[in-house]
């Protein structure tokens, strides 16, 4: 599906929430400029942000970057362009979850996100099931390949020698 501003109007709090957090936590990874600790909008390696995950193809544009979102929203403002607008519009009407969104991203690395999650959650009494979903790919993520391998074929393993055959 192709992300849209006509969409992204239909969205409420929690519509934004899961769809940001569901795409940070797959992420798992900040998006940042090469060499330097700046956070961006989308990144040449093809991450983003979590306004960058949010921001329609028709939207972006690389003077974007490096701006937040509130300067964002205001540059948008004065597009003629009405995709711009729209979005600028979406951007003022959840702001407040934004720019929290945003500083997660911005100042936390990807261990912290879910329970920063969690508590930005709490903070806009919005539902938690998107983390609680993504909880599995994260844990595979996290684990060593030699320890995934290890717990696949522990049912297959023994730890002692096997018993002896008498007939």
């Amino acid at each position: 599906m192709k992300l849209t501003t006509t969409y992204l109007l239909t969205l409420r709090k929690q519509g934004v929430f899961n769809f940001v957090a569901e795409q940070l936590l797959h992420q798992n990874a900040r998006a940042m400029a090469p060499g330097t600790a700046k956070c961006m909008y989308r990144a040449p390696d093809g991450r983003r942000c979590a306004i960058g995950w949010l921001m329609p193809d028709e939207v972006y544009r690389s003077r974007l970057e490096y701006i937040g979102v509130n300067e964002l929203a205001s540059e948008l403002l004065t597009s003629t362009n009405p995709e711009h607008f729209r979005f600028a519009e979406f951007l003022l009407r959840h702001m407040w979850l934004l720019r929290e969104l945003q500083g997660l991203h911005d100042a936390h690395t990807p261990d912290a996100w879910p329970v920063r999650l969690r508590m930005i959650a709490a903070e806009h009494r919005l539902d938690t099931f998107v983390i609680d979903h993504m909880a599995p790919v994260m844990t595979l993520r996290q684990e060593r390949p030699t320890d995934l391998l290890q717990r696949t074929l522990a049912p297959y393993i023994s730890d002692h020698e096997p018993e002896a055959v008498t007939s």
